[in-house]
């Protein structure tokens, strides 16, 4: 008998959120890393990790670690701060009004939000917002 395994990760996870966020926002893209995108606002989701809730010869059930990372770029500090705060609260309320989603995941939860990332470049905020989901998969 051939070993077979389902397609979990990109497609019921990473894709799946971007297409729940590309409804309302712009310039969002999957990737373990920063690409530079036009405009001043871009989303990146990145699939950090995943865990093993359970295991049997017929299902798989893994918790998933994903982290947003909202990029932001403008010189006026005061109307960046207020921005970035603002559209970090939009995202988290999307997400929260998809915590489940059959067939891809449920219970998602947003266990931290981190603000002002360091970086090296000026007038640019950075913040990662956290989230973990569990998928049940037939294996």
């Amino acid at each position: 008998m051939a070993v077979t395994y389902t397609k979990v990760a990109f497609p019921k996870i990473e894709e799946k959120l971007y297409k729940v966020l590309n409804n309302e926002f712009a310039n969002i893209y999957i990737s373990s890393e920063f690409v530079e995108q036009q405009g001043d606002e871009a989303i990146r989701i990145h699939l950090a990790s995943s865990d093993d809730m359970l295991t049997t010869n017929v299902f798989e059930r893994r918790e998933y670690s994903v982290e947003l990372f909202h990029y932001y770029e403008d010189k006026d500090s005061i109307k960046r701060t207020e921005f970035v705060r603002n559209r970090v609260d939009r995202l988290k309320a999307l997400l929260n009004d998809n915590q489940s989603i059959a067939d891809y995941w449920y219970n998602l939860l947003i266990p931290s939000i981190e603000y002002d990332l360091e970086t090296d470049r000026e007038n640019f905020s950075i913040t990662q917002i956290n989230i973990t989901m569990e998928n049940h998969d037939s294996v």
